[in-house]
């Protein structure tokens, strides 16, 4: 299930009045469990997931849910027990075996968790966390070579992440390979200066919505634009800065995010649809049409688009 409109609280209130009208309704323990697992509320995730379990103690897709939380919400030998079941099940899924060694990884049982990863890791050896965390439990186990090995895949798969570099750099470092322990360890501290650029870009997002929250739009908006100057990008930041400037009734500008937020997200419905609803209050029916069609194409289900479209006048038959 998605998060209805964008909104976590509500999709909780939702799922939690289908628990209590139809307690017996494993699909919304389930989303709940998804939901509080987005929102890093792993006790909670772990409570619906095994709730969920409870009225299909074999459905493969529950164990898998309920073992990652498990491991999230550091309860790594409950995670064991429960991966086993599910490879126990689904014996050709990496997936049980990378949350596998992952717990064994938590509780420092490495050669365990060597065995699970590597199984992982011929399963599926393209998958990030699986070479990473391979990589680093080779790193305890004193195999330096094979660990560079896995790091160097890990980093491959996925450059922007810092922590393979730093793993990597210090292996390179006991290899003997000081160069390249040094270049690694560059790319790991410039990586990391863009975490920290991207974190505080979050933290004006914050600081954004909770001023439009609280009807403070102009202070809104320029939260969103220093956002903005550290992620000029970001699609739901030129969405958000729309939602400010239609408060503030400046409708050129509220045109001009929304149309920055459709480019740097094609798929974001909400944008088409505020534009389309922005057209239709200027009369230009053509292009409010458009948008909001395109909007109901992605998300059947938005709400406003319908509506909208509804009450634009019919076209004319023979009307190009």
């Amino acid at each position: 299930m998605r998060v209805l409109n964008g909104d976590p609280q509500q999709s909780v209130e939702v799922l939690r009045g289908l628990i209590n009208s139809h307690p017996d309704f494993i699909e919304a323990y389930l989303n709940l469990g998804a939901v509080y697992r987005s929102q890093k509320r792993f006790p909670e995730a772990v409570e619906n997931y095994r709730q969920a379990l409870k009225l299909d103690p074999a459905n493969a897709d529950i164990l898998l849910s309920l073992g990652t939380a498990l491991v999230a919400d550091s309860q790594p030998k409950e995670a064991i027990a429960v991966q086993k079941r599910y490879i126990a099940l689904k014996p050709r899924d990496f997936q049980g075996y990378a949350w596998l060694g992952r717990a064994y990884k938590d509780l420092a049982e490495y050669q365990q968790a060597a065995s699970a990863l590597n199984e992982a890791f011929t399963l599926n050896g393209h998958d990030y966390d699986v070479c990473y965390n391979l990589g680093v439990v080779l790193t305890h186990l004193g195999n330096l070579a094979d660990a560079a090995e896995k790091l160097e895949r890990a980093k491959l798969l996925a450059p922007e992440t810092a922590d393979a570099r730093y793993q990597l750099a210090n292996v390179l470092r006991r290899l003997g390979r000081a160069k390249k322990a040094a270049a690694e360890m560059e790319a790991f501290e410039n990586l990391k200066l863009q975490e920290a650029q991207r974190l505080r870009g979050i933290h004006y997002h914050n600081k954004g919505d909770e001023l439009l929250s609280a009807g403070e739009f102009e202070q809104a908006a320029g939260e969103y634009r220093q956002a903005l100057a550290l992620d000029p990008k970001n699609p739901r930041l030129h969405y958000n800065l729309s939602l400010a400037f239609a408060k503030l009734g400046d409708a050129e500008a509220q045109e001009q995010e929304l149309k920055k937020a459709i480019q740097f997200d094609p798929n974001l419905a909400p944008a088409y649809c505020r534009l389309g609803q922005l057209y239709h209050r200027r009369a230009n029916l053509k292009e409010a049409e458009q948008a909001l069609q395109t909007a109901i194409e992605i998300d059947p289900e938005l709400s406003g688009a319908q509506e909208c479209v509804a009450s634009l006048p019919a076209t004319p038959k023979g009307s190009p």
